[in-house]
């Protein structure tokens, strides 16, 4: 279901329809590149070559105190060897500028984004609900799920005197997608801001905000309702016509409110028993090996302690794969893909007596049901901090420019769960040597960690009926999960752009980059840590504007 706010991009579009002066243009983009891990995993990667194209469409008026700009760009990508993977994605931006006076502008904007996120699928031996090999493929070895992203603001401009101006902005961030166990994000902020100049090189400037986040509970995390105040104190220094330092920085204050934990339950389809063959104990990836299965990048026991590859299980445990690798079953005959036989990565050793009934009996099932609590109740939590950022930009001369800049915000309307306190370090250089080349190297780092520690999860093993008279007699006690739902990412990017204008309407572009992402927790759902090269070539031919 598609949840974007989209009105203001279909006032511009209608807008753009009937107003006079109106410039359309239409342009085409064909890119080939390579990727040597499309589905972003720590181990076991996967590479492969793409091709991407679509065209663009602008309207934009600009000769008028009423200026306009809406495009729309439809990209589909189609991969080599991961046929799969295929799809479209959406991208639409508009803004309106107004001048209604001498001293007042009013602005707006827009930016959507509709993607799919990228993820192996049923990459194991399948099995029907009674644990019989079945001798077919699977459909798809790829999943993708929608993701929704839109931004819109609303901001004025008024210059009080010819020192003085001031700034009112309002924006609204949304985040939704089909990914499972993925929270739906909303964010609100206000800000209100003064500058003065207090000589031709010296600004100072005084402004205060506030932000409210929602991030709605899935399996695993309680619904968190966050509201951030923070005043800022800003300066802006030019040391001359080349260099121009700016300075901001004040304290904020962060009250998260989480509501009660939320409950539901849902079936789990565990897989084999791990048998070793010499009748002892079998290591983590030597049982994962013997079920042809993949090692996932976190395994952990019923109390969320990890395990490591080389930690060794009983004879006789039960392994069940984590939750991203869902496959087909078979159901009446014929084989459907259901997201709800997607298993959890637990590991049960039947060893320990506490465990023992349990374990066989899942084992002797097709499937368990699986009763959960989110959350670790209501509560609140307060935290004060500061935010700010500091930036140098310098002109070697009119065609090298460089900057720098460090940034410390609140971030939200991800798929991170929960409001997080986001560290940003940018380092640019961009060249242009003459009027058809220009280059571009950028390095940058990011860090993003919870604003709260009061968000954590569970699971509970109850004791229910799960078919064919068979039940999981336990106490509800039970833990078979503990996530510490706390955000820890680190990110590292280094990437370069080399352009060539080819002629007066077509652009030749090579863009290289390197990633590299460390982390505790990246979603709700699971750890992210990755790295990957990309390599992109794409030509660009403008047509030429259409006037009405």
């Amino acid at each position: 279901m598609l949840y974007i706010r989209l009105s203001l991009l279909v006032f511009l579009v209608g807008f753009a329809g009937v107003a006079s002066a109106v410039d359309v243009d239409l342009s085409m983009t064909t890119t080939s590149g390579y990727d040597n891990n499309i589905f972003r995993t720590e181990k076991d990667k996967k590479d492969d070559a793409s091709f991407r194209f679509g065209p663009t469409v602008r309207f934009r008026d600009e000769t008028s105190n009423l200026n306009y700009r809406v495009s729309y760009n439809p990209v589909y990508e189609k991969f080599v060897s991961w046929t799969d993977a295929d799809a479209w994605s959406h991208f639409a931006n508009g803004a309106l500028d107004y001048q209604l006076s001498d001293r007042t502008l009013v602005s707006l904007s827009e930016n959507f984004r509709f993607a799919q996120s990228l993820n192996l699928g049923p990459l194991m031996t399948q099995s029907d609900a009674a644990g019989n090999d079945l001798e077919f493929a699977p459909d798809s070895e790829v999943q993708r799920d929608d993701i929704y992203l839109n931004t819109a603001s609303a901001a004025v401009f008024h210059n009080f005197t010819a020192h003085t101006k001031g700034e009112f902005t309002v924006s609204h961030n949304f985040f939704d997608s089909e990914t499972k166990n993925t929270s739906k994000n909303n964010s609100v902020s206000g800000f209100a801001n003064v500058m003065h100049a207090l000589t031709a090189r010296d600004q100072l400037g005084l402004g205060a905000g506030t932000t409210w986040q929602r991030f709605e509970g899935v399996r695993g995390q309680a619904q968190t309702d966050t509201f951030i105040f923070r005043v800022t104190g800003s300066w802006i220094h030019n040391f001359g016509q080349d260099t121009e330092l700016t300075v901001k920085a004040g304290p904020a204050v962060i009250y998260t409110d989480q509501d009660n934990a939320s409950t539901g339950s849902e079936f789990l389809y565990p897989r084999r028993l791990v048998m070793s063959q010499d009748g002892g104990p079998k290591s983590i990836s030597a049982a994962y090996a013997a079920l042809g299965l993949d090692l996932p990048n976190d395994v952990q026991d019923l109390d969320g302690n990890p395990l490591l590859a080389g930690d060794t299980i009983g004879s006789g445990s039960v392994l069940i794969p984590e939750d991203s690798r869902c496959r087909t079953q078979l159901v009446g005959g014929q084989t459907v893909f259901d997201r709800s036989a997607c298993s959890y990565n637990v590991v049960v050793d039947v060893d320990d007596p506490a465990y023992t009934l349990i374990a066989n009996s899942i084992a002797s099932a097709g499937r368990v049901n699986l009763n959960y609590v989110s959350g670790n109740g209501k509560g609140s939590d307060t935290r004060v901090t500061a935010f700010g950022e500091i930036s140098i930009s310098h002109h070697w001369f009119p065609e090298l420019s460089s900057s720098a800049s460090y940034v410390r915000s609140d971030s939200g309307a991800t798929s991170l769960g929960s409001s997080t306190i986001l560290d940003r370090v940018t380092v640019m250089t961009t060249w242009t040597p003459t009027r058809r080349w220009d280059l571009q190297l950028r390095g940058d780092w990011l860090q993003r960690k919870s604003s709260t520690d009061i968000s954590n999860a569970y699971l509970v093993i109850d004791g229910t009926d799960f078919g064919a008279g068979r039940f999981v007699t336990t106490s509800t006690g039970l833990i078979t999960s503990t996530t510490n739902e706390a955000v820890n990412t680190e990110y590292w990017r280094v990437s370069g752009r080399i352009a060539y204008r080819t002629s007066r309407r077509s652009t030749v572009t090579l863009r290289a980059s390197y990633h590299d992402q460390d982390t505790e927790r990246a979603t709700t759902r699971t750890n992210s840590s990755f790295k990957n090269v990309l390599v992109f070539l794409g030509f660009r031919y403008d047509l030429d504007p259409f006037h009405f």
